[in-house]
């Protein structure tokens, strides 16, 4: 059983793996995700969990991912590791370019993350047996402007947007 990462089709040691300082997922949160179970080496799921991708990746506009290789890639990513109760976390971002809001131009190549890792159910089986308790709390994802976080896909999308329609700017606005 080895921690394996698969960066844009090669698989390393995760502790190897490295993105540029300039990709976008890293800078401005420009990325989507997934993350799979895996019980006895397979991967539960994946139909659903890549149509869910698929679906992210064209929200946000994101285009130049190969979902079949990517697929191929994650099951031999999971095959290397000897892993068979884990998670696979895909992680897909826009690439390495310039920090600007809008998308780049030329588009660049997208950076492709797949992480196989063991996970213990142990603690989370008893809780589904026992139940546990919860809060709930506002979704303030989108509604935090206050915060200079670098999750910033709102912007990118909405600079995307006004660059498409000719325009220098966007200006974020809520329902009030």
């Amino acid at each position: 059983m080895r921690l394996l990462a698969c960066l844009n089709g090669d698989i390393i040691p995760a502790e190897e793996a490295r993105v540029s300082i300039f990709d976008r997922g890293f800078l401005l949160g420009d990325a989507v995700y997934e993350v799979l179970r895996l019980y006895r080496g397979q991967a539960w799921l994946e139909e659903e969990h890549f149509a869910r991708l698929k679906r992210s990746l064209g929200e946000i506009a994101l285009e130049g991912t190969d979902l079949a290789r990517l697929a191929s890639r994650m099951r031999e990513t999971i095959r290397r590791s000897e892993i068979e109760e884990g998670t696979v976390y895909i992680q897909i971002t826009r690439g390495e370019a310039q920090r600007t809001h809008a998308f780049p131009d030329p588009p660049v190549v997208p950076t492709e993350l797949i992480v196989v890792r063991p996970y213990d159910d142990s603690k989370i089986e008893a809780l589904r047996e026992h139940g546990a308790g919860v809060i709930s709390r506002p979704d303030l994802r989108w509604g935090r402007r206050d915060i200079k976080s670098t999750n910033l896909l709102a912007n990118v999308l909405a600079a995307e947007e006004a660059k498409r329609a000719g325009r220098v700017e966007a200006v974020l606005v809520d329902r009030d």
